[in-house]
């Protein structure tokens, strides 16, 4: 900052603990300033506390320092910049005009400078803020807001087989049908031939989606609605999923059946981008339009992990499916870690250039085996290895923009296309090939390497880095612009992982004779092992055994020197060693991406592939994995169909909308068939000296008070015990209607242990089974329900008052976006009566998904039919709040109740109460 002359703005994060809904968050961020910087009417902008200065001051004091004179001038300084920017009133204006805005994700904020108050002048203003933040007890961490800038027919071939002319997975079809690339960049000629809609009419530049245009279907004008000079976006563009209206072009993209949704991020003339502060900004329009893939062609010089990154890893961790592709930067030549942000995330994929393939090199260029000298390089501040994989990047022919011309095309203009170079090239021609990856999933090609041999799966993000990742080639060595060559190897900070070679990658029936075991959204918990065996073919097959290992990490913090969260381990046993990850001799603990390759496997020899839980810091950890190679026998059955699941941080963390008017209709899930007739857990009345007792109490006691199985709801609660179980079955088709099912469709994004809330109940009814929506689809999680008359109010954090649970059972969750069915034996209910429910996961899990109420008091009602009122309630952890008695509001149901009504038989008595 001391020697800057113009800073944006700064990136604050909350401490740890301080928990606030965003309201709440707002008002908190206020108050700091007005804390810090308050307003004399008379002299402007004051220090607010008197010892403010003096615990700057000394905040910023060199402790280590060996002269007291040291730490006389540093106090000197502070103290001369807080006079200067506060006391003088020279920063007056500066501090009416911060404005801010909250982060989705992180509970922090970005203050933001305006154009005119980012002058040198104002350094001192700037320092003075910086110093006032840094003694806030709410505030933990401080950064500068960073400045990004932007940094194809041969690549087509080259990344899916690197054998000239060659495109297996265009011959079979796989050609980015069905997928939505999101581009966030300059912006995009959209009347070039390899973008325009002759038949529709091009996409408006509002940011609404179209999916029936031909091939972009969302134009979002944030900087504004034109492309830039240098026609970078249209470029890049062009590479992840151009192609020519009408024809086969010169350059088409590398998933050229694909489609675009379009972020512009620049104000044409000006030398930076502008990003938003949030990711989840222009992430969320994607996601909109249907996009999974988002390709950033642009970065900036800043090495380490901070604001960005930890946003782009939440957004990823929050939407397991949404994977992020990163330039890694063209400052190469400098030498190590020169890799910028926000490629330096864990969860993306970040992307470095080789040069490209003949003819489209000059005479000086070696080729795509070399990577380009201008590639940026690792390792990141906190010593993580990227950039992650290599693509052509050197020399890259594309669509050019010309604002000037209409329709320009390969024949009808020659400035129609173009030629550039830089990891902004490099990273589209990965995103398309991404494409091709999640298209080879979603129409269920795997496992036998044709459409429609296997199960439909929407991959995790890990699982399409993991497969990018396990077929990348090594390179030869780096060239420089100037010719000079320098080495470089399989796993070093350079090129990591190799260059993309798809066909390495996946099982293509024809084209390759590869098998592969493909594993995703595993869960695993600490020290726990999973292991996967093979067996190598003896003939028929030639190749390496590879396994790739990815997991989407949570986010760290920021300015952090030890970045990964959760550490699993990846070995492979064969004949005589066992062998570690990135050409380690030991774990790696630091990075979240790990392969093992053995070039010369032994035929008719076992092998074995180890993924170990070894440092969690959450319960467990999802991961993916994918062994490729020539062995047969896979262990692993095909993935099968899993939506995928969204993760929050905690009920406080993610505020999102309550539920909308399409979520009042309840649920059309289909109805199990009822379970077997069995004693429920839970306990029944005998009278105010025995108080309640429970069915085995019941069987033991039932010849002294033979009455009480004359009373329905202990025959319901009992009726093995009270031998009505023949009355039921008999009665059931009799005395209920059909079963009917009401809620809360499974939309909530927001996920923790539990929650309470009330139903009035409006008919008499029978509850037969509950809806349930928790994430981790296969996953074995014991659930409890119970269930009080009345309120919960005043009854959150009293076991004793609630009882047993009527259910705590050990079930199979059926994974975000489904409903698990949780059957019961029945439960009568009155009309007119209010219960309590509290659902939860057994264990601290933060599993089970809930609507987020955020503006709806507790209590008020979330849908209602002729039958029931469900309402508002609380997040709950674990067991009753905790040791902390923690509650949160307002949150709900995200599932439903499956009931019958009572039917009126004609000529039959009965009793209708209790």
């Amino acid at each position: 900052i001391e020697t800057s002359g113009s800073i944006k703005g700064l990136h604050l994060i909350f401490c740890p603990g301080l928990e606030l809904e965003k309201n709440s968050t707002e008002e908190e961020v206020s108050a700091i300033i007005d804390g810090l910087f308050a307003r004399d009417d008379s002299e402007g902008r004051l220090l607010a506390d008197a010892t403010l200065k003096r615990r700057i001051s000394h905040r910023f004091l060199r402790t280590e320092a060996s002269k007291s004179t040291r730490d006389e001038e540093r106090q000197q300084f502070w103290e001369r910049k807080l006079y200067d920017g506060i006391e003088t009133g020279l920063c007056d204006t500066f501090y009416d005009h911060l404005d801010f805005e909250l982060d989705e994700f992180d509970n922090g904020f970005t203050l933001m400078i305006p154009d005119e108050y980012q002058a040198l002048e104002y350094r001192e203003c700037m320092h003075s803020l910086v110093a006032g933040f840094s003694v806030s007890e709410s505030v933990c961490s401080i950064e500068t807001k960073p400045e990004f800038y932007a940094l194809n027919s041969v690549a087509q071939w080259v990344t899916q087989s690197d054998q000239q002319d060659s495109r297996p997975f265009f011959d079979v079809g796989l050609d980015g049908e069905g997928e939505v690339v999101q581009v966030s960049d300059t912006g995009l000629d959209l009347d070039n031939c390899y973008f325009n809609d002759a038949s529709n009419g091009n996409i408006e530049k509002n940011g609404r989606i179209d999916q029936a245009k031909r091939k972009v279907v969302q134009y979002v004008a944030y900087a504004d609605s034109r492309e830039g000079r240098s026609g970078h976006g249209t470029h890049v563009a062009g590479t992840v999923g151009g192609k020519r209206e009408g024809a086969d072009g010169i350059v088409d993209g590398l998933a050229p059946r694909s489609k675009i949704a379009f972020f512009d991020i620049e104000v044409n003339g000006r030398p930076s981008l502008s990003a938003p502060n949030n990711p989840s900004t222009y992430f969320n329009q994607g996601r909109a339009a249907s996009a999974k893939i988002h390709s950033a062609s642009w970065g900036s010089g800043f090495n380490g992990y901070g604001f960005s990154e930890r946003a782009f890893d939440n957004y990823m961790a929050f939407y397991d499916d949404f994977l992020v592709i990163i330039a890694a930067g063209n400052a190469g030549e400098r030498g190590p870690g020169t890799v910028g942000s926000p490629a330096t995330c864990k969860n993306g994929l970040s992307v470095g250039a080789t040069q490209n393939a003949r003819p489209h090199i000059t005479q000086s260029m070696r080729g795509e085996d070399y990577l380009a000298g201008f590639s940026s390089r690792g390792p990141t501040r906190d010593g993580r290895a990227k950039p992650d994989i290599m693509a052509p990047g050197h020399y890259i022919r594309s669509a050019e923009a010309r604002e000037d011309v209409v329709g320009e095309c390969d024949d009808t203009n020659p400035d129609a296309l173009t030629y550039k170079s830089g990891t902004s090239m490099a990273t589209p021609v990965v995103s398309g090939t991404a494409a091709l990856v999640r298209q080879y999933f979603q129409e269920a090609w795997y496992p036998g390497g044709r459409k429609g041999s296997g199960v439909v799966m929407n991959p995790s993000s890990a699982l399409v880095k993991a497969v990018l990742i396990n077929g990348g080639q090594t390179l030869t060595a780096i060239q420089n612009r100037n010719g000079s060559i320098n080495s470089s190897s399989q796993y070093d900070f350079n090129q990591r992982f190799g260059r993309i070679n798809l066909v390495e990658s996946l099982p293509l029936a024809g084209q390759n004779s590869i098998n592969a075991i493909i594993v995703d959204r595993k869960s695993i918990s600490n020290n726990q092992a999973d292991t996967y065996d093979i067996v190598i073919r003896e003939t028929g097959c030639e190749g390496s055994l590879t396994a790739t290992l990815v997991w989407t990490d949570p986010p760290a913090t920021s300015g952090c020197t030890d970045c990964l969260i959760n550490d699993l381990d990846l070995t492979l046993d064969g004949p005589g060693a066992r062998l570690y990850p990135n050409g380690r001799s030991s774990a790696d603990t630091l990075n979240n991406a790990e392969r093992i390759r053995i070039e010369d496997p032994v035929n008719n020899r076992s092998y074995r592939v180890t993924v170990r839980g070894a440092n969690l810091d959450s319960s467990s950890q999802d991961y993916s994995l994918v062994v490729t190679g020539c062995f047969s026998n896979p262990n692993e059955e095909p993935t099968p169909q899993i939506p995928s699941p969204i993760r929050t941080p905690g009920p406080t963390l993610s505020p999102v909308s309550p539920p909308t008017s399409e979520q009042q209709e309840g649920t059309s899930i289909p109805i199990p068939a009822p379970s077997a007739c069995e004693d429920r857990q839970g306990t029944v009345p005998i009278n105010k000296v025995i108080g309640e007792k429970d069915c085995m109490w019941l069987e033991s006691n039932k010849e002294d008070y033979p009455w009480l199985c004359s009373f329905r709801d202990v025959s319901l609660e009992c009726p093995v015990t009270c031998d009505v179980c023949d009355i039921l079955e008999e009665g059931s088709s009799d005395e209920l209607g059909e079963e009917d099912i009401f809620g809360v469709l499974p939309q909530g994004q927001t996920r923790w242990h539990g929650y309470m809330f009330e139903v009035d109940f409006l008919q008499d009814m029978v509850i037969t089974g509950f809806f349930l929506h928790i994430r981790g689809a296969g996953t074995g999680r014991r659930i409890q329900i119970y269930m009080i008359d009345g309120a919960f109010t005043g009854k959150e954090f009293t076991s004793s008052l609630w009882g047993n649970p009527i259910i705590d059972q050990q079930i199979t969750t059926q994974g975000f976006g489904q409903l698990t069915s949780v059957d019961t034996n029945k439960i009568s209910i009155e009309g007119g009566e209010r219960k309590s429910f509290y659902f939860t996961i057994a264990g601290e899990i933060q599993d089970m998904m809930m609507a987020n109420g955020s503006g709806n008091p507790v209590g008020n009602v979330i849908v209602q039919n002729e039958d029931m009122r469900i309402k508002w309630g609380k997040a709950i952890s674990y067991p009753f709040g905790g040791a902390a008695n923690q509650s949160f509001d307002s949150y709900g149901l995200n599932g439903g109740f499956k009931y019958a009504l009572p039917t009126a038989a004609e000529g039959r008595c009965s009793d209708s109460s209790d």
